[in-house]
């Protein structure tokens, strides 16, 4: 595990990564002409796109994962599709990360691996490092 300096001055950044997963669920395998029109409204990504191209872009698995956003975003999403009739499927994906900054140096303690960060973190809080929690 990555050593950190105990004689410095840390804080540990909490992060609270609001996200949500969306998905829009099909009546059959493949969208209806009616849902793709709405698709069409509702989704810039398909909205100057031929139908077929969208239809193909689906495929045939009934599900459209539009995968995970922030929650606001979400919510502006999934209210402008169930404007338009479609059925949305939505998840809770939002998580917490930790980021030690050292205060002595004015630098961060970046750790791209995601189990050793986790690991420094428990380390660095069960050694009673102060938690500065924000919002991402």
């Amino acid at each position: 595990m990555l050593a950190w300096d105990r004689t410095h001055d840390w804080v540990l950044v909490r992060v609270w990564h609001d996200l949500t997963r969306v998905e829009i669920l099909f009546r059959q395998p493949s969208p209806s002409v009616a849902e793709l029109a709405s698709i069409r409204r509702c989704l810039p990504q398909f909205r100057h796109m031929p139908p077929a191209s969208v239809r193909a872009a689906i495929g045939g698995s009934g599900t459209l994962p539009l995968g995970e956003m922030p929650t606001p975003e979400a919510r502006r999403l999934i209210e402008a599709a169930r404007a338009e009739q479609l059925q949305v499927a939505a998840e809770d994906a939002s998580f917490v990360s930790y980021l030690p900054l050292d205060r002595t140096t004015g630098c961060a303690l970046v750790i791209e691996d995601d189990e050793e960060s986790a690991a420094v973190a428990q380390e660095m809080l069960a050694a009673g490092v102060p938690v500065q929690p924000i919002e991402a």
